[in-house]
């Protein structure tokens, strides 16, 4: 019979397979892409402030939580800080803080990267290794 970590550990493996997207990730601006690529989940949502506090829930009970992606160990052990994690041409993120592991995955807190650095990180080729990378 599977212990109760075995259960979450093998629920988490089912949530990110199904719930992730291939990324360009790079360990440095310079650096070429990790092939293959790697699959992320990430997260931005709001969070009650005040959970469990028996308070009504409004905007002043929210506040948003720091950006973070989520990879699997197996793909990237360790995210590198200022490593970057392009989604598209319109949307990256510069890994700014890495958390300890956590069974199967590694939470790395990102920045979003502005327009002018996605200009100059994202190559036209990417867009074609993404689509791939979903077939």
């Amino acid at each position: 019979m599977p212990s109760i970590r075995d259960i979450r550990t093998k629920g988490r493996g089912d949530i990110h397979a199904h719930a992730s997207v291939p990324v360009i990730y790079l360990t440095s601006a310079s650096a070429e892409p990790l092939i293959p690529l790697p699959h992320v989940r990430l997260h931005t949502v709001f969070r009650d402030a005040e959970a469990g506090a028996g308070a009504p829930l409004g905007m002043a009970a929210m506040f948003d939580t720091v950006p973070k992606i989520r990879f699997l160990r197996s793909e990237v052990s360790q995210p590198k800080r200022n490593g970057l994690v392009l989604l598209s041409a319109a949307e990256g993120y510069r890994v700014a803080g890495v958390r300890p592991p956590y069974g199967l995955t590694i939470d790395a807190e990102v920045q979003t990267l502005d327009e002018a650095d996605m200009e100059s990180y994202w190559d036209a080729d990417y867009e074609s290794i993404i689509e791939e990378a979903w077939s």
